[in-house]
This record gives structure tokens, sequence and C-alpha cells, in this order.
């Protein structure tokens, strides 16, 4: 298992566009460092290559609590699965760490309000990893 700490604003990771030639790029420019800054904090920690066999990843996201904030969750946006995008990017395409983000078969994600930062957790799965089976029996939903 290895943990990550990565201090700053979390950025999501949302729509992109294709500049041509084959490049695609986000539309949210503080996105590419905030991917180099996460692949800096794996890279000086444990270094590349990582994994290459299935993973599970837990990621806790703090971010501020604008003054205007009404609750005490963060309702509003970033959306979660955006900034799991961008982590799940970082440890493969921008660290080396995963072969693949496609490695992740787990996720557990959590965002909350505090000083802005996120913290990475990943763990390799064993082949007596236990799997959710669903209920045998299971009907999809009837049309109504």
């Amino acid at each position: 298992m290895d943990e990550f700490v990565v201090p700053g604003q979390p950025i999501p990771q949302g729509s992109m566009r294709h500049v041509g030639g084959g490049r695609i790029v986000s539309k949210n420019p503080k996105l590419k460092k905030w991917r180099e800054r996460i692949a800096k904090v794996v890279n000086d920690q444990v270094g590349s290559p990582g994994y290459t066999d299935p993973v599970a990843v837990t990621v806790l996201f703090q971010l501020q609590k604008p003054e205007s904030a009404k609750r005490d969750y963060p309702t509003v946006p970033p959306d979660l699965d955006k900034l799991q995008r961008a982590i799940g990017d970082a440890l493969s395409i921008d660290s080396g760490y995963l072969k693949d983000d496609a490695q992740i078969v787990e996720w557990h994600a959590t965002k909350q309000y505090g000083q802005p930062s996120v913290i990475i957790r990943v763990v390799p799965l064993s082949k007596s990893y236990t799997k959710i089976a669903p209920k045998s029996g299971l009907k999809g939903t009837k049309p109504r």
C-alpha cells in the first residue's frame, strides 16, 4: 500500500477539446500543473513504475470552504467524479506509477471542506480479493 499527500486546491478534469494533430487539451488551464504536482509527489516518494496489477484507490479531497457556503458538505462543483479523473490520469499518464488508470477497479472517494489537498491511498488487489457478488435472481427494472 502507498499513500500520498498532495497539498493544494484539487482541480477537476472536465471536458477536453481537440486542437488538431491528435492533441487533446483540457479547458481548465490549472489542470496540467495540478496533475504535475501529483506526479511529482508520487515519483518523489516511490518512483515509477508502480503497479501493473489491479488496484483499489481511496482518495480524500479537501476543498477550501467559501465564506458563502451554507452547508457543512461541499454539495457544489467540482464534481467528485471529475476530481477522480484527474487523479487517475496523474497516477498513470503523468507519473507512470500505474501502467493504465484502467487498473483502478475499485474507487472510494470523499470530498469535504478542509485544508486544500488530496490524500491518495493505493492498495494492490490480490487474487483473494473479496468481490461484491450480485444477488442471485436479480432482475432488471420493468419499463413503465
